[in-house]
């Protein structure tokens, strides 16, 4: 069956998950630039038994309550499957309908969403923000008035890390939010310095409101979920909290030591580009086929190369890159971090939100994506994406029995704490 060896890369990625705690990253900001890395993998040998221990290895040895997983290749996808149970205490079972909340990967839903507005509006990746949104303000009047667009997808206006993101998170609205940036004190120019926001990362929503008089919402839904077919996606509260196939959030006792469940809260909904989307694994399937580059007919190739473009250096941030062996350079782009890591070029982000954690990655090069939706903080996810493209180059260039021995001889028995 064509599906199975990509399910035994994922048993493998996810069974070997502390390779990287004895292997530590290596930095190297000026070494030299290899090609690209170009591999291909048999997806035509069966390996039947091994849906059963993907299930084992990473739900019922980790704790983790549920998860869906999706894998892409060219204009494939090769596997998608839900694990697992939406709610513990329950047989409610993950499907790859289920829906999860995705967090921080909705940054990448806005960079590109911006720039299919750009191609249909006069908003330029260089337009200025006061331009569009005469309220937006800095302690310094002279950046404020230089800041891009740009800068604000890059997380680059010179703000500090996470500014007011706790108003943000409390439910107070952008537009309240902002006039209070004026007493923020800035680190850096506009474009000098990645400092991740939230609030900041948001006002490409007033940008666009005002350039195109349509809500941000809308024109994710209108320009991107309809035509992509994700049915299932949406960004609001109300369309989570009616949702009857609803993976619910889960946190871990360490008195306990076990998941149990939380509740859904309404974080992010009142700022959805920065973490306010609602989806499933099917959906993500989708997804993954427009930033390939399979759909141009939703998101032309320009648009892509645009958004995907680098925009500021963040190969010195080693603690976000701390599970990733073998890391060349990084560099954030426009809702989405690049990272060179044995050679690939990777597109990548990670999501966290009431509970729940998300992680989505593409290889553009060798058109090779995943993404992987858990309903609980597991801390397997911070390992799933480096691990699996490694894991990918070693099979690609092995045997389907060296596959299984690699398996077979790291199974671990590793849990949350």
């Amino acid at each position: 069956m064509k599906y199975l060896l990509p399910l035994i890369l994922i048993i493998s990625l996810l069974s070997v998950f502390s390779f990287s705690a004895n292997h530590p990253e290596k930095y190297a900001a000026d070494s030299p630039v290899l090609p690209p890395r170009v591999v291909t993998i048999d997806t035509d040998t069966t390996y039947q038994y091994l849906g059963h221990k993907l299930e084992k290895e990473l739900l019922q040895k980790s704790g983790c309550p549920g998860a869906a997983l999706v894998i892409v290749k060219d204009s494939s996808i090769v596997y998608i499957d839900g694990f697992g149970v939406r709610k513990v205490n329950t047989s409610d079972s993950v499907d790859i309908n289920t829906i999860f909340r995705i967090g921080s990967l909705s940054k990448g839903f806005a960079g590109i969403l911006t720039g299919l507005m750009i191609e249909k509006s006069d908003i330029n990746w260089d337009s200025k923000i006061q331009e569009h949104v005469p309220e937006f303000v800095l302690s310094n009047d002279e950046q404020a008035s230089k800041v891009e667009v740009r800068h604000l997808l890059s997380h680059t206006t010179g703000l500090p890390l996470h500014s007011y993101t706790n108003l943000l998170e409390a439910g107070m609205d952008i537009n309240t939010i902002m006039p209070r940036l004026k007493t923020v004190n800035l680190i850096g120019g506009e474009g000098q310095i990645m400092s991740y926001q939230n609030v900041a990362f948001a006002i490409v929503e007033e940008v666009i409101q005002s350039a195109l008089n349509k809500d941000f919402g809308q024109l994710l839904h209108d320009e991107i979920f309809v035509p992509a077919n994700m049915q299932r996606s949406s960004c609001s509260f109300d369309a989570i909290a009616t949702e009857d196939n609803l993976a619910m959030p889960h946190s871990w006792s360490s008195k306990y030591r076990k998941y149990y469940s939380t509740k859904l809260n309404k974080k992010y909904y009142n700022a959805p580009s920065a973490g306010g989307i609602n989806t499933s694994i099917a959906d993500m399937g989708e997804w993954l086929q427009v930033l390939l580059g399979n759909r141009p007919d939703i998101v032309p190739l320009q648009v892509l190369d645009s958004v995907f473009a680098p925009e500021v250096s963040t190969t010195r941030d080693r603690k976000y890159f701390n599970n990733w062996p073998n890391v060349q350079r990084s560099h954030y782009a426009k809702g989405w971090r690049m990272v060179k890591f044995d050679n690939r070029t990777i597109m990548h982000h990670g999501g966290y939100v009431n509970n729940y954690r998300s992680e989505i990655a593409l290889d553009r090069e060798n058109k090779l994506g995943i993404c992987v939706l858990f309903n609980a903080p597991t801390r397997y996810a911070s390992h799933v994406v480096p691990t699996f493209f490694s894991l990918y180059d070693s099979l690609a260039t092995n045997s389907p029995k060296d596959g299984v021995q690699l398996l077979g001889s790291s199974l671990l028995d590793v849990h949350q704490n």
